[in-house]
């Protein structure tokens, strides 16, 4: 029996990813700092978090700008060969524009269509953040074509795009794909993209429309819709790797800013951890990945478990020694997001 403690978690990090996270810690402590001090020479308290939802508003604004940065380091050269981009606007359920960015590869037939959600917890981020436009273009280089749907943001129009704001131009750009294509349309999406993937998904077996969306690959999905205690028993990663870039505060801030009180707190398209067994039957092949050091690991292991027992074929994968989405920053880790961009198409083109 061997008497060695068990690696710790830093250790059992990529080291790229380990010195990501150490610059990130800090810089936060130094704008800490600098708030602390600003505050105390002004005579000032510092405001205590809540969850109002003034709040969880604030809490957006001021976690968007780093994250900004992140993904424009992330995303390197844009430039990416091969690849053609247009831009449509496409109708919406709602009766508003949803602005499509298309990436088709210029030299190979394509047979299949990747539907792209960003990220961001529904609330957050554009679909042309550096990082996405980087992903998404390689995606098509590799011969599929890939259509990014600029959602309405929840946290955008004072905070008035609610669910399900998002979550229908999402839907409408995955129909429009199928309609205007004529390919086998795939959602996929990583963190608010992969809920946003599975709930479009969701909404097409309600709606009677599932037949257009051939496969769902939800990368890392932000699902649960609770996280203001992140030692609960039924995820336990929300507590074991609270921090790991992503933070029960934040998480639970942004959940409250996309779902207004009442009934929408309980609806599996907007939460689509709360899918029964009967919600999910029907539903399209699947992929469900995520990050072994990510506080919303559990989740997503919990929704792969819920669809295998609905007899849905499934595939769940988790990406050893990465955090939260790692496997979409192009600059960090490039061979674990070209795998991952592999994997997408060799999904979209088994199906």
């Amino acid at each position: 029996m061997s008497t060695k403690a068990p690696p710790s978690a830093n250790e059992m990090l990529d080291p790229r990813i380990r010195g990501l996270l150490a610059g990130m810690e800090a810089q936060h402590k130094k704008a800490t700092e600098e708030m602390v001090a600003k505050a105390k020479a002004e005579g000032k308290e510092l405001p205590k978090p809540g969850f109002t939802r003034q709040d969880c508003l604030e809490a957006g604004k001021t976690a968007e700008p780093p994250f900004a940065e992140l993904s424009k380091a992330m995303g390197g050269n844009l430039d990416v060969q091969g690849v053609e981009t247009e831009e449509f606007k496409v109708k919406g359920i709602d009766g508003n524009e949803v602005p499509v960015l298309v990436y088709t590869p210029t030299e190979k037939n394509t047979t299949s269509t990747i539907v792209y959600n960003h990220g961001g917890g529904m609330a957050l981020f554009t679909y042309k953040q550096p990082h996405y436009v980087r992903f998404c273009k390689d995606l098509a280089a590799m011969g599929v074509r890939v259509c990014v749907p600029g959602f309405r943001n929840s946290i955008d129009n004072d905070n008035k795009n609610t669910f399900p704001a998002g979550l229908n131009d999402c839907y409408s750009a995955a129909m429009w794909a199928a309609d205007t294509y004529k390919d086998k349309v795939v959602v996929a999406g990583e963190s608010g993209g992969g809920n946003l993937s599975i709930a479009v998904s969701l909404k097409a077996l309600k709606t009677k429309t599932d037949a257009k969306i051939k496969g769902v690959y939800a990368m890392c999905p932000y699902i649960a819709g609770k996280y203001a205690n992140p030692s609960n028993k039924k995820f336990p990663s929300h507590g074991q790797w609270d921090g790991y870039l992503l933070a029960s505060y934040l998480m639970e801030a942004m959940a409250r800013v996309y779902t207004k009180e009442g009934e929408s707190w309980e609806n599996p398209l907007a939460w689509p951890s709360l899918a029964s067994e009967n919600d999910v039957k029907g539903f399209p092949p699947t992929v469900i990945s995520v990050n072994e050091f990510d506080p919303l690991k559990d989740e997503g292991l919990a929704f792969y478990r819920l669809l295998l027992k609905a007899g849905v074929k499934v595939q769940g994968k988790i990406i050893c020694g990465t955090i939260h989405a790692a496997d979409t920053f192009p600059e960090l880790v490039p061979e674990i997001v070209s795998s991952t961009q592999n994997a997408i198409v060799a999904f979209a083109n088994s199906l």
